[in-house]
């Protein structure tokens, strides 16, 4: 080789050389700046199948990974809790029964994302075909503790003749097969197919036949995390919704990834049609996938408390909305959940000794409104809140100007705080009040104490009050109330000024008999909690979690520490001297007076609390104008206390309810006489609201004055009483209602020796609607018929039931056989009005046959025997051709 090739080829290498160091570099720069992806884990309720496609296309197709999540899937084992999983953090998210809406609301901090089932596939298999749930006596039922299966036992319960055993699921269907157990619980799109294909005999009880429906496979993760990281859930739920989508058009290639992928216990016949018979269940009609409705979760919680998985008072206090996940209403911005991932421990600057609100009992545990109310901010923020355990208030005041401390715990807003602190909005706020002997008359306000000592908490509030405003006081500084009133006790100070809530606290526990309150000073003290001035973000955090403790939260905190009483003792020694002098002197007499009233004022003041607490109103009885009426009441009614105040009481009247009812509540009270109960009110938009309500006779002199109104809005539980009682898919009223008010309706008619007209209808061969259409066309028939009933033929006093399926109950307010024939010939005819298609019918429309009873005398009958009188004319209609009216009377 020459020098000129030579050269040549060491200028090749050389290009070669630098060509792939800049290839290897760009490769490295590229692999670097690949977003790394966040590890996810999904627990199942089952075993991998079909049942769970959202999740296994999302993976799939990519969609979790473009998401930044990397998800894993863990199968389901015998004995394991799935709540349990997501709390303990060894599952991210998790699918649930619909039971999950009991452990919310026992308390447990659940968030739940989106359903993947629009109602439940849960259904029982039995060996037998089941027509009334009478048949359940005695049967052992296999099952998980779902709310469905819970809510079919408990109604079959209240009418079976033996007891129903249960026992939980062993997840095998080998003990259905093998007959171990009369009735399993078993999803209708799984088990009947495996079963159909070993030739083993069964017939499914649906509870949805009987009213029981609620949402299959709720997807659930943390309140923690859906506050703290709302775009990872979203993220989530965007993907697998994306997921189900994706499932539901290509089943045969997600079922074959499932079993290339998965441990599956089913092959792949059975994978599609689970698949085939899944879709129906999360696509429902044109509710989007995932959707959840409020009132649909309400009317399970009800089931749950009447199954007995909550109490009363646990559903009182459900708050759907926060257990629904919603990233719009989320409360922290990003640069908040970093500052929190960031700093998982904050540090308090608490009092040791200021009860009930701030202090460290004996144990050394923290204690008092504070602590609870950063109890409840640990678990909604997920970081620590380190306490001081042995400084002084004072110490604490100096170590925190030095920002030794994040927070300053339950503080009053003042001047000098303010030059290092910034403070959240005020929440509690009490008098301060002066604490003397009780020989001490009342104090009117503070120039009754010149020349006196006056003990306050060294650095508190009540400190710097007296300094700025009275700065020829003589103080007695100490370092704890207990400390200010022993000081009183034992003569070193006149009085102790403080806060009436902690001097309250502490002359209880320490039975200070000798001590009381003679007197108030015009500055409260307002309650906030500071933050170190540098720390906006903590500040603006604490804002939000102040914000977000409900009023509940709030109320059980103050009741728990909070018993404020109102000291109306009578001096003996002002007696003694206000006899003596009055002996001499009449105008002592205006100073008692006085005296008197401004007690009366403070009681006022107190009983005005009372009353706010309670929606209180008053009414003159002899004009019925109100007289007194609170801001809640006002608040509660949509009215201004103003216009409130010139009305009568009567036009709050809800003019649904009758007069008389009305009458008799006004006629009992001008009688003395104390009435409670429940009463619907209308708001000044017209809107209707419920109220627990208790109306007093004010009695003076024997005579009835007025009446006060105390009330409790129970708006809320009426409207769960409403969602438990209807029919979810066509809005009239339910089986379980039926059942409640057929003999409560009997009896009413038969007491006023009234008729009753009853009626049940059924929609001819429905079953091939479902057949031919499929069962969401079946639904919108069922919706299209009901609403063509409602509007031709319902009137006041109407009362209208899905009892069945397709069959349905109607009570009718007719007083003549005529008459309810031709209301019955109407109903009849406004159903073939509709025109439905029905291709498979004799008619190929849509009819129903009409099965009625007319009893001239509703007292010379009992429900069971005209129940089954309905039952027979029904079946008449039907044998005699359908599409007819066939009538009995008794």
């Amino acid at each position: 080789m020459n020098r000129n090739n030579a050269t040549i080829f060491s200028v090749l290498i050389l290009f070669w050389i630098t060509l792939l160091s800049a290839t290897s570099t760009h490769a490295s720069d590229v692999t670097s700046s690949t977003p790394q992806l966040t590890p996810v884990t999904v627990q199942l309720n089952w075993n991998h199948q079909y049942q769970f496609a959202g999740f296994y296309a999302a993976i799939q197709q990519g969609y979790y990974q473009r998401a930044g999540l990397d998800v894993t899937v863990k199968g389901w084992q015998p004995g394991l809790n799935v709540v349990d999983e997501v709390l303990s953090g060894r599952a991210d998210f998790a699918t649930g029964y619909s039971s999950i809406i009991a452990d919310y609301a026992k308390g447990n901090p659940l968030s739940l994302v989106m359903v993947s089932f629009q109602f439940s596939p849960m259904v029982l298999l039995s060996h037998e075909p089941i027509y009334d749930l009478k048949q359940l006596s005695g049967k052992l039922v296999m099952h998980y503790s779902n709310l469905q299966i819970n809510g079919l036992i408990d109604k079959a319960n209240a009418v079976v003749n033996k007891p129903i055993r249960e026992i939980a699921s062993s997840g095998d269907l080998n003990d259905f097969i093998n007959r171990n157990v009369d009735l399993y619980a078993a999803y209708k799109t799984n088990e009947p197919y495996r079963l159909f294909k070993k030739g083993v005999t069964y017939f499914t009880l649906d509870p949805k036949t009987f009213g029981i429906q609620s949402y299959g496979d709720l997807i659930f993760t943390t309140q923690e995390k859906s506050q703290l990281k709302p775009n990872q859930v979203s993220a989530f739920k965007n993907a697998t919704i994306r997921g189900w989508e994706y499932a539901i058009k290509h089943q045969a290639e997600v079922v074959d990834y499932i079993v290339a992928n998965y441990p599956v216990k089913k092959d792949r016949e059975a994978l599609l049609a689970e698949a085939e018979a899944t879709t129906i269940f999360v696509k429902s009609g044109g509710n989007p996938i995932g959707q959840v409705e409020p009132g649909k979760l309400l009317a399970s919680a009800e089931q749950a408390k009447e199954s007995g998985l909550i109490t009363q008072a646990q559903l009182d206090a459900l708050d759907i909305q926060s257990f629904l996940f919603n990233p719009k209403s989320t409360y922290f911005t990003q640069e908040e959940r970093d500052y929190l991932d960031a700093h998982p421990i904050i540090k308090v600057a608490n009092d040791l000794y200021w009860e009930p609100f701030d202090f460290v009992d004996e144990s050394g545990q923290w204690s008092g409104m504070a602590s609870e109310y950063f109890r409840l901010f640990e678990k909604q923020l997920g970081v620590t809140f380190a306490i001081n355990q042995s400084k002084s208030w004072s110490q604490l005041i100096e170590d925190t100007q030095l920002g030794k401390f994040d927070v300053l715990s339950f503080a009053v807003i003042t001047d000098e705080r303010q030059q290092y602190l910034e403070f959240t909005s005020p929440f509690l706020s009490f008098p301060m009040v002066l604490a003397t002997v009780n020989d001490v008359a009342f104090i009117e306000d503070a120039s009754q104490l010149q020349g006196k000592k006056i003990a306050v908490g060294k650095r508190y509030w009540s400190h710097e009050y007296f300094r700025k405003e009275y700065p020829n006081i003589e103080l007695v500084l100490v370092d704890s109330v207990q400390a200010g009133l022993e000081a009183v006790v034992s003569g070193k100070a006149f009085a102790y000024a403080g806060n009436i809530a902690s001097i309250n606290h502490t002359i209880k526990k320490n039975a200070l008999s000798n001590l009381h309150i003679a007197g108030q000073l015009g500055k409260p003290f307002d309650l906030a909690i500071g933050v170190q001035k540098s720390e906006p973000v903590l500040l603006s955090i604490l804002n939000k979690a102040l914000a977000s403790v409900t009023q509940s939260e709030r109320n059980a905190i103050y009741n728990n520490w909070i018993q404020l009483e109102v000291l109306n003792k009578t001096d003996r020694t002002v007696w003694i001297k206000t006899i003596v002098i009055a002996a001499v002197l009449f105008t002592i007499l205006l100073i008692i007076l006085v005296v008197l009233q401004i007690k009366k004022r403070a009681q006022q003041a107190y009983i005005n609390q009372i009353n706010e607490l309670s929606m209180a109103t008053y009414t003159n009885i002899l004009t019925g104008k109100m007289e007194y009426v609170s801001d809640r009441f006002a608040q509660l009614s949509g009215y201004d206390k103003s216009e409130l105040l010139s009305q009568v009481h009567d036009s709050l009247r809800n003019r649904s309810v009758d007069d008389d009812f009305y009458d008799q509540i006004w006629a009992d009270l001008k009688q003395g006489k104390t009435w409670r109960g429940e009463l619907k009110g209308l708001r000044k938009d017209g809107s209707e609201y419920w109220v627990d309500v208790a109306y007093t006779p004010d009695i003076v002199h024997g005579k009835v004055k007025g009446f006060w109104a105390t009330r409790t809005d129970i708006t809320d539980k009426k409207h769960l009483e409403e969602v438990a009682i209807r029919d979810p898919l066509t809005g009239v009223f339910n089986r379980h209602h039926f059942n409640e008010v057929f003999d409560l309706e009997l009896h009413r008619a038969g007491r006023k020796k009234q008729s009753f007209a009853i009626a049940s209808f059924d929609i001819d061969f429905f079953k091939q609607i479902n057949d031919y259409y499929g069962h969401q066309k079946g639904d919108d028939v069922l919706k299209q018929v009901v609403k063509g009933v409602l509007q031709h033929t319902q009137r006041a006093g109407d009362l209208m039931f899905r009892v069945g399926g397709e069959e349905f109950m109607v009570f009718c307010d007719l007083d003549s056989l005529e008459a309810f024939f031709n209301y019955l010939e109407r109903l009849r005819e406004s159903v073939e009005a509709l025109q439905i298609n029905n291709p498979k019918a004799e008619l190929k429309t849509l009819s129903i046959s009409i099965g009625g009873v007319f009893c001239h005398r509703a007292d010379q009958v009992d429900s069971s025997t005209l129940y089954a009188m309905v039952d027979k004319a029904l079946y008449e209609a039907k044998h005699q051709g359908r599409n007819q009216v066939v009538m009995q009377v008794v």
